[in-house]
């Protein structure tokens, strides 16, 4: 089993970069459309603290945080690598993806609200 599961890790890795980019235009096609979607039904009017405490709006946050660092690893050598294998492993489902994610909203004195982006630790059958 346990060597099943290293064989699996081995062929996410060795995966090719035509097929990488592939798979990331597909990622960030899916996680842009949603992201839309979850936009829209943001109502403009909301106040600050409204925002802050709507799920809608936590998950647009992450949606363009994932994006904003996809975007940014170039080379998809840390990030988008991470995406593609955690995306494989949610078997291509969008809200497992998103599930893995989270964002730390903190009111603070002096600068009102700070966010912190957050990987989740995966849960299943390597927690052990």
């Amino acid at each position: 089993m346990e060597e099943d599961l290293e064989q699996e890790l081995d062929n996410l890795i060795d995966i090719s970069e035509d097929t990488l980019n592939s798979r990331l235009n597909l990622i960030r096609a899916r996680l842009n459309n949603y992201y839309d979607v979850l936009r829209n039904k943001i109502d403009e009017k909301m106040s600050e603290e409204e925002l802050v405490n709507s799920d809608v709006y936590k998950s647009c946050l992450i949606i363009s945080n994932i994006i904003s660092l996809s975007n940014k690893d170039e080379d998809n050598s840390e990030f988008n690598r991470l995406l593609y294998i955690m995306w494989e492993g949610c078997k291509g489902n969008l809200m497992n993806l998103l599930a893995q994610f989270d964002i730390q909203i903190i009111k603070t004195e002096s600068e009102g609200y700070k966010f912190n982006f957050v990987i989740n630790e995966p849960k299943g059958e390597l927690d052990g």
